[in-house]
């Protein structure tokens, strides 16, 4: 294998900045080192954190060309980078990148998507278009075939697309709901302070959330939110396992009522695939599982330097 060409590739966010160098070869991408640093809220200035945190890196290397996602394009960012609108392939993504020069690196910002939903409803992402299109070059649809992907996360992104092209999607608050329930509402505050999500009885307890949803196809989510709450003070359900219960009945609404939402679109015809890392995916497919769909997994990570590398506007002629 040759050398390959660096690049610093990252997804740069409202809450944290993932930074890695990279050498990107014709085959594939080797990570060399990475780094973090604050999210966009609270980094200040973005020129002076990103430095900060590649600096080591351009000592070493001298100028390395750096490719961003995420809401570090957005008006809260560092440069405002207008959506790519929907239907979208990455060609289209990559002809509409933000690039500028910062202390001689040359930097590029990926646009992110916006669509009408099926709901009629405007909607966005910034960065998860990475793992998208990546997973989308891994799948290799055939023209013309529909497929339902869904990007898991704190705000999963149920996705319509037809062979390389994004059609639409719909976002849902799912992990900001659950994580904004058990901090500030009333069905927090009953809940133990130990966290017994990573064990069987909290994996018990998701299961039994989710059952909640799946076997009830009338009970909202809204309704069902309280019985966090009356199973705990009733004393059918371990405070230290609360948690992990609410967050089935949420994960549980979602898929179930995205998949209402998608009932007779010809994607469901093929497995849905879910986008993410391993545990994030693994509980939503359970909710498949419950509901006797059929479910795919894709690794985020791994999808995401794909897509990163397919939208790479510094390629020369790459190393094999």
């Amino acid at each position: 294998m040759g050398a390959g060409e660096l690049r610093i590739m990252g997804e740069w966010g409202s809450v944290a900045m993932h930074l890695r160098l990279c050498r990107v070869y014709r085959g594939g991408v080797e990570i060399v080192v990475s780094a973090k640093g604050p999210g966009i809220v609270t980094c200040g200035d973005p020129e002076t954190a990103f430095l900060e945190a590649v600096s080591p890196w351009l000592s070493e290397h001298g100028s390395v060309p750096s490719l961003l996602a995420g809401m570090i394009g957005s008006p809260l960012g560092w440069v405002e980078c207008p959506y790519a609108d929907c239907p979208a392939d990455a060609q289209s993504l990559r002809s509409q990148l933000t690039q500028f020069s910062v202390a001689g690196t040359p930097v590029a910002i990926a646009p992110g998507l916006r669509c009408r939903n099926i709901f009629g409803l405007p909607d966005m992402m910034r960065g998860e278009e990475l793992a998208l299109f990546g997973w989308l070059a891994s799948a290799r649809p055939a023209d013309g075939e529909w497929r339902i992907s869904c990007l898991t996360g704190r705000h999963p992104k149920w996705v319509l697309s037809c062979g390389m092209q994004v059609h639409s999607f719909f976002t849902s608050m799912q992990g900001e709901l659950h994580q904004l329930l058990v901090e500030y509402s009333l069905l927090g505050k009953a809940m133990a302070s130990g966290d017994g999500s990573a064990t069987a009885a909290g994996r018990a307890q998701f299961d039994r959330g989710v059952a909640t949803m799946c076997d009830q196809p009338g009970l909202s989510l809204g309704h069902a939110l309280f019985s966090a709450r009356s199973l705990l003070v009733a004393g059918e359900l371990p405070a230290n396992l609360a948690s992990s219960y609410l967050s089935g009945l949420v994960v549980g609404a979602d898929v179930r009522d995205a998949l209402t939402a998608l009932s007779g679109h010809p994607g469901l015809d093929l497995p849905v695939t879910l986008i993410g890392t391993p545990s994030e995916c693994d509980l939503a497919a359970a909710v498949f599982q419950k509901l006797g769909r059929s479910v795919a997994q894709a690794n985020g990570h791994d999808s995401s330097l794909r897509g990163f590398v397919m939208l790479d506007p510094f390629q020369t002629e790459l190393a094999a």
